[in-house]
C-alpha cells in the first residue's frame, strides 16, 4: 500500500510587530535671565572644619611644686588619677594650657587612688599661689612645638608622647 501523504502543517498567521511610536525630544524651557542688579540671596556653604591633629609630643614643665594655679579652669575636674593621666587628658584638648594636680587635701578627691586633675586654659608662673586649706599638689605647663621654655630653665620637665594604638 501506498504511504499516505503527510498532512501539511497548519500555519497560523503571526502578527507583525507594532511599530514603536517615534518620540521626539521635548525642548527644555529656557531659563529666564536674572536681573544683574539683584544680589543672590543663597549663602555659600561654610568651609569644612579643619581637623587639627595633636602634636607628636609635648613637654610638660613642672612650674609649681606645692603651688596652685588657682582659677583658669576649663571646667574639668577629673579625679582618681596620677599626674601622667592628667598629662594625657590635657594633651587631648587643644584649649588645655596645663593643669594643676592636687594629690592631698580636700581638693584631691580624698581618694587613695591618685588625686584630681584641674585642666587649665591659662597657666603661668605669675598665676601661681600657695595651696590653701590643707591641699597639696603640683602645677604643670603644657609646652608644645615652638614653645619658649627659657622662662622655665631648671624646672622639672616631662616629655609626653602618646603611644600609638597600632
Amino acid at each position: 500500500p501506498m504511504p499516505s501523504p503527510m498532512p501539511s502543517p497548519v500555519l497560523s498567521p503571526v502578527p507583525s510587530p507594532m511599530p514603536s511610536p517615534m518620540l521626539s525630544p521635548v525642548p527644555s524651557p529656557m531659563p529666564s535671565p536674572m536681573p544683574s542688579t539683584v544680589p543672590s540671596t543663597v549663602p555659600s556653604p561654610p568651609p569644612p572644619l579643619a581637623l587639627v591633629p595633636p602634636p607628636a609630643h609635648v613637654t610638660y614643665v613642672g612650674i609649681g611644686n606645692g603651688m596652685d594655679n588657682y582659677g583658669h579652669d576649663l571646667g574639668l575636674k577629673i579625679c582618681q588619677y596620677g599626674r601622667h593621666k592628667c598629662m594625657e587628658l590635657c594633651y587631648d584638648r587643644q584649649a588645655c594650657a596645663g593643669f594643676t594636680w592636687v594629690y592631698e587635701g580636700p581638693a584631691s578627691g580624698k581618694s587613695s587612688i591618685g588625686g584630681c586633675c584641674y585642666l587649665k586654659h591659662t597657666v603661668g608662673v605669675k598665676q601661681l599661689t600657695e595651696f590653701a586649706d590643707g591641699n597639696m599638689g603640683e602645677t604643670w605647663l603644657k609646652c608644645g612645638q615652638g614653645c619658649d621654655m627659657s622662662e622655665y630653665m631648671g624646672m622639672p620637665e616631662v616629655v609626653y608622647k602618646r603611644l600609638s594604638a597600632e
